[in-house]
């Protein structure tokens, strides 16, 4: 063959024969290549996707802890074999006075609280006074809480303080959800003022009251493998555990937690107190309450 022939070979390019070659050879590397690859990719996918549903279940698990902590003594409920949970929020706790007295008596602080409306009698009362004040201030001096909010007092078990809740009973543990209540500063001390005189059914052994403002339900959901958390529904005597059914249907739902497998919900009873804030007596009045033993959470 001439050089003159060789060199217009070289010009021509590739032979569809080796251009041919050429790409078989590399589609063959190209799918080697792809199941070399495929489960590293596919095992990081998973790792990663393990940790965020993990950093989602603490995430959730906090939420649960936190809501607990703000629940009333004694409203704490599990229904539906564990797959649901309900408690009463509280907005503000506090320490009312029972009798009447005079704070720094004598001295240039002196405050004199024995009129009848500055103690808590239990018999239609419309106002009583806080032994100091509440930390942090709920509410300015003079204005009304939320529409809705009740006080709760001396509950005995969850079955009365939801019953009387529901019920809006009087006597009862709880005031109804129609009675505003406002806050008014009473020289030394902070007083509660309800628009309807209520008695309180018993008396706290602390001598504690809170403030409730709303009912939060924790669901299990099988049928989506999910975790919910519902908030602001009325209360009810059963403990509602279809969040599809009203009332929870009706009321605000967040998804806490997906892609579980299964939940169950488990309290002890009396295992630890709400503590969304104090009231601290003024000097020389009572001693301050001692804060409330960290609640236990649920085991899921």
């Amino acid at each position: 063959m001439s050089r003159r022939v060789r060199q217009q070979r070289r010009r021509a390019g590739f032979s569809l024969v080796e251009l041919t070659v050429t790409i078989a050879v590399t589609g063959i590397l190209a799918v080697g290549l792809a199941h070399l690859l495929r489960h590293p990719m596919e095992g990081r996918a998973a790792v990663t996707r393990r940790a965020e549903l993990v950093a989602l279940g603490d995430v959730a698990l906090d939420r649960l802890v936190a809501d607990i902590e703000l629940a009333v003594p004694r409203s704490i409920r599990i229904g539906a074999g564990g797959a649901a949970l309900e408690m009463m929020r509280t907005r503000a706790v506090g320490r009312y006075r029972a009798d009447e007295g005079v704070n720094d008596a004598g001295g240039p602080a002196e405050q004199d609280h024995s009129d009848v409306t500055d103690w808590l009698t239990f018999a239609d009362d419309t106002s009583f006074n806080v032994l100091g004040r509440i930390t942090p201030q709920p509410v300015a001096y003079g204005a009304s809480f939320a529409s809705g909010t009740r006080i709760a007092i001396g509950a005995t078990s969850a079955n009365t303080l939801w019953r009387d809740a529901a019920r809006s009973r009087d006597p009862g543990s709880i005031t109804p959800a129609s009675t505003d209540l406002s806050l008014v500063d009473d020289g030394d001390e902070d007083q509660v003022q309800l628009s309807d005189g209520h008695t309180f059914s018993a008396a706290s052994p602390n001598g504690r009251f809170y403030f409730v403002d709303a009912a939060v339900s924790w669901i299990c959901d099988a049928r989506d493998a999910s975790v919910w958390r519902v908030e602001g529904y009325v209360m009810q005597r059963r403990q509602p555990t279809n969040r599809r059914r009203a009332p929870l249907s009706t009321a605000a739902q967040a998804r806490a937690a997906e892609l579980v497998d299964g939940c169950r919900f488990g309290y002890v009873a009396g295992a630890g107190t709400a503590n969304p804030g104090t009231a601290n007596p003024a000097p020389p009045g009572p001693e301050a309450p001692r804060p409330p033993a960290a609640p236990r959470p649920p085991a899921s």
